[in-house]
């Protein structure tokens, strides 16, 4: 019998697939350059802080084939990193000299955490039910 993944394991993978995406392009702008360049003409970015977001992307994208626990965990982990990243964009918008988090990516940050931070808090009977898939 199939089993749909929870709803958890979608958001890790829309997550994830968003994030690899953003690494990806970055990479392609500016490859690993450590001088900060603008995504999209926005975030600040540079190669460390693109290496992370594919790092992040893979995670997610890895997660979803686990267990919706697995996911949760991943969701909890991220909101939480994006949190305490958006509010060190405001006391060290490069990240003691590592990487730009200041400017648009702070906003960013905080709505990436709040929405990471739903679905590993949100009760679990709403993010973990996993079903037969039926024909």
């Amino acid at each position: 019998m199939a089993w749909r993944r929870s709803t958890v394991q979608v958001f890790a993978l829309i997550y994830g697939l968003a994030f690899a995406v953003v690494g990806l392009a970055g990479f392609m702008d500016q490859g690993m350059a450590h001088e900060t360049q603008h995504l999209f003409g926005v975030f600040p970015v540079n190669g460390l802080h693109n290496f992370f977001h594919l790092l992040i992307g893979l995670a997610g994208i890895a997660v979803y084939f686990g267990t919706a626990l697995s996911a949760r965990y991943y969701a909890q982990t991220v909101g939480i990193i994006y949190l305490v990243l958006g509010f060190l964009g405001f006391v060290t918008p490069d990240l003691f000299g590592l990487m730009p988090i200041g400017g648009a990516d702070i906003a960013l940050h905080f709505i990436a955490a709040a929405i990471a931070l739903y679905f590993g808090y949100a009760p679990a009977s709403a993010v973990e039910t996993r079903r037969p898939i039926t024909h």
